[in-house]
């Protein structure tokens, strides 16, 4: 047995000292294969300076040039593998833009025009042959401004016999968005990023970032937002039912002849609120109709610091007579 542990060890050891020259002869011919000059196909991301700033590049934008590049094995590894890290440089005011007189605000570049830039910003270490592809294309929007109503995007969550008395007060309410016209002419209004205030139990200012579209800018970023919050009652009214659409020859009786409203209102306007404030309405068209039986009940005109919590019946019994 220690004879056979002997003969392996030894087995072993062959093949570990052939694994290694195999190693060292390979890196070596490696080393001398990059040494030798290729020609290769790099792909570079493409970064934007300096724009113009009347006008605004929208998308599609090229994202990514090929270049096609003549140098060391090393070199061209190096690129090959870092290339993402490395983008190329276009200076907006400086390209060589052609417009395409049958497309508005579309233009077109010949990619032969950027080779000397390019070189420039590859160095000597490599030679540029040729740029994939020969043309890009550009879509230019005029920057224009325009201003638009700040919509706050705010829950709120009342603590038990609060309730919010309002809108919200917000300051500025409008702001000036700026950017490419494609994009300005779509937008009517900005919102907040989302927030909330809860268990609410008094007026609150809040202090809320805005969203900025991409590619835009706002004259501000940021708003105030005042939420008025106050205790409420409640209150129980008898409300006159009115009939309309009713022909002159013809009067609708219903019955009963009035609702029960129960409002929500804050503890300031409570004496704002009488039966007049709210108008409890049916409509002696849906009266004409063969199965009718019973008329819906409509509760309408009544003011936004006015909240309905029910009303009772939703429907009426109904009778129909001539006017003498």
């Amino acid at each position: 047995m220690f004879g056979q542990n002997k003969k392996g060890f030894k087995t072993r050891q062959k093949v570990l000292t052939f694994l290694f020259f195999f190693l060292l002869a390979s890196l070596f011919w490696l080393l001398n294969k990059l040494n030798n000059t290729y020609s290769a196909d790099v792909t570079f991301p493409i970064k934007y300076v300096q724009y113009n700033p009347d006008k605004e590049m929208v998308r599609p934008i090229p994202s990514e040039i090929t270049l096609n590049v003549t140098g060391q094995g090393y070199v061209l590894l190096r690129n090959m593998l870092f290339a993402k890290h490395y983008p190329v440089t276009f200076r907006v005011v400086s390209l060589n833009l052609l417009e395409i007189p049958s497309k508005n605000n579309q233009f077109l570049l010949f990619t032969k025009t950027l080779k000397e830039n390019i070189q420039r910003q590859l160095g000597s270490d490599l030679q540029l042959n040729y740029i994939i592809p020969d043309t890009l294309l550009y879509t230019f929007s005029p920057v224009v401004h325009k201003k638009v109503k700040v919509v706050p995007d705010i829950e709120v969550k009342t603590a038990t016999q609060y309730m919010q008395e309002g809108r919200f007060i917000v300051i500025p309410d409008s702001v000036v968005i700026s950017g490419p016209q494609v994009i300005i002419d779509t937008i009517n209004f900005i919102k907040s990023i989302p927030s909330k205030l809860l268990n609410a139990k008094k007026s609150t200012s809040l202090e809320v970032d805005l969203i900025t579209p991409e590619k835009t800018s706002l004259s501000s970023k940021e708003v105030q937002v005042t939420i008025p919050i106050e205790k409420y009652t409640e209150i129980n009214l008898n409300v006159p039912l009115k009939a309309l659409n009713v022909p002159q020859n013809k009067r609708l009786i219903t019955f009963p002849p009035s609702v029960s409203v129960i409002c929500r209102v804050s503890l300031s306007n409570y004496k704002k609120v009488s039966v007049s404030t709210v108008n409890a309405h049916v409509d002696f068209n849906d009266a004409t109709v063969k199965s009718a039986s019973r008329l819906k009940v409509n509760i309408t005109d009544y003011p936004s610091f006015v909240k309905i919590v029910s009303y009772t019946p939703k429907n009426v019994e109904f009778l129909i007579e001539k006017n003498d």
